[in-house]
């Protein structure tokens, strides 16, 4: 009896990057600088831009920012946002 030969195939997987690198890499750079410059920042996104980009549901999301807004945190008219300070 003859032996089967085993016969062996080299796979290349891409190794899956860091969620916080991956982020990272797709906020534009000036939008990060403008807002540890000056706490107010312009966001590339409307709202369900924003809630995709985020993995979110826009209502929800809306939701969130309508709130913050409410406590004093943030204030926000479309994609121009500022931190307030508390």
């Amino acid at each position: 009896m003859k032996k089967k030969e085993e016969m062996k195939v080299k796979v290349d997987v891409e190794e899956p990057k860091d969620k916080k690198e991956e982020t990272a890499e797709k906020l534009p750079k000036p939008t990060v600088k403008e807002l540890q410059q000056n706490n107010k920042l312009t966001i590339p996104f409307n709202r369900q831009q924003l809630a995709d980009f985020l993995a979110v549901d826009r209502s929800a999301m809306s939701g969130e920012l309508s709130k913050m807004q409410a406590d004093g945190l943030i204030r926000y008219k479309k994609n121009n946002f500022e931190l307030l300070q508390k």
